[in-house]
């Protein structure tokens, strides 16, 4: 299972994946919005690089957002199997437009293997 941590203190944000590097956000450098965007872009990232069928729901800027262009270049790589499209309204309370998509990164991954 991949965690993510956040711990808030008075400058800024500690952000760690499960047993992954520590990086720390300034607040002064960073909105709140921003930060979120990065831990998103960081999550679809590593969970690319670590399951073989990834499946996610993310925020529709995730298609066309300048802050997820790594993350759509690593998506590029594997076989996209679906993209489902929620809106506004796909979940209560969340006020964004959100999708889910569902990867397959096996054939990748032995590809990359057998190389």
């Amino acid at each position: 299972m991949l965690q993510i941590f956040v711990l808030d203190y008075a400058e800024g944000y500690m952000i760690r994946l499960q047993k992954g590097a520590l990086l720390e956000v300034l607040k002064k450098s960073v909105k709140i919005d921003n930060l979120l965007k990065l831990m998103m872009a960081v999550l679809s990232s590593k969970s690319l690089q670590l399951g073989n069928f990834v499946s996610l729901i993310v925020p529709k800027s995730l298609i066309n957002a300048p802050e997820f262009n790594k993350t759509r270049e690593l998506l590029l790589k594997h076989d996209l199997l679906k993209i489902c499209d929620y809106g506004e309204k796909g979940f209560k309370g969340v006020k964004i437009e959100t999708i889910s998509f569902l990867a397959d990164t096996s054939l990748t991954k032995k590809k990359r293997s057998n190389n």
